[in-house]
């Protein structure tokens, strides 16, 4: 039985002792260009639900502790600490408080792009790192956006691009939503095998048997990057695992790792990582 036959109504009840830190905007719209509508941390108490006929928005719930439920499609299930839930627009559905106490962070996204494809409604394990990782990010950017700091906004600006990647690739579709995704991945895992190939875009969506356009969307839509920068992020993530385990030369691991030369390899890392090679290789253990 889904949501709908079940009869959900809209409805929001919400207790004075919930404390909800909602993220804002700015005048130029810093969430609004990554497609968040509204988004915040909520530590919900005593009694909370949300019920909504058909909402325009998908709505992303990222669980950090204490336990709820979610009603939604076919899903009928508790939520616990370490899972996210996604609902997509136009789905009813009704969330709520369902042990002593809940917290979670929470995102309202446009149903446009990057987020015009979240998938069904699910509820999903996650790596509990990356929640937390995604809950600092965004008390990161609440204290930027309370300090006087004349570069707070540009702080907050970085933050809010880096909060929306994170978000992505939390909630790409399972790779049974679309024959495309299972393709688009196996190309990244097998250039991650190849590094030392000469790679392209064009050749990557290729072996997808994909458009290079439909390529690009696809990367964006799950990984909220270009297909550039995953490549690049393939390159320097196997270059630093060769850094810290290898005596090899960097004109070795560039070879190895797709880039041209050391020295477009050093340029790399530094833009990426904040340091050289050499400094990286100093620092393994």
């Amino acid at each position: 039985m889904s949501a709908t036959d079940k009869g959900i109504r809209q409805t929001v009840i919400i207790y004075p002792d919930c404390r909800e830190a909602f993220l804002p905007e700015s005048p130029d719209g810093r969430l609004a260009r990554h497609g968040v509508e509204l988004a915040g941390i909520s530590v919900l108490k005593t009694r909370y639900i949300i019920a909504r006929e058909a909402g325009r928005f998908h709505v992303v719930f990222v669980s950090l502790d204490g336990t709820g439920w979610l009603e939604a499609g076919t899903v009928d299930r508790a939520v616990g600490a370490g899972e996210l839930f996604v609902v997509p627009a136009g789905t009813a559905h009704e969330y709520r408080l369902a042990g002593a106490s809940w917290t979670a962070c929470w995102f309202h996204l446009a149903d446009d792009r990057p987020w015009d494809d979240p998938g069904p409604a699910r509820v999903e394990t996650l790596d509990r790192t990356a929640a937390a990782a995604l809950r600092a990010l965004m008390e990161e950017y609440l204290a930027e956006c309370a300090s006087s700091d004349a570069r707070s906004g540009r702080a907050a600006t970085a933050i809010a691009e880096l909060m929306t990647i994170r978000l992505a690739r939390l909630i790409r579709p399972p790779a049974d939503v679309d024959p495309s995704v299972k393709r688009l991945r196996a190309a990244l895992d097998e250039a991650g095998s190849s590094l030392a190939r000469d790679w392209n875009v064009a050749g990557l969506a290729a072996l997808a048997g994909l458009s290079a356009r439909q390529f690009h969307r696809d990367c964006l839509r799950l990984y909220g990057e270009t297909p550039g920068t995953l490549l690049t992020r393939l390159r320097l993530d196997r270059a630093a695992e060769y850094l810290r385990a290898t005596d090899y030369p960097l004109a070795a691991i560039a070879e190895l790792t797709g880039f041209a030369n050391p020295y477009a390899l050093s340029n790399a890392y530094r833009r990426d990582r904040g340091i050289r090679p050499s400094e990286e290789r100093k620092n393994r253990p």
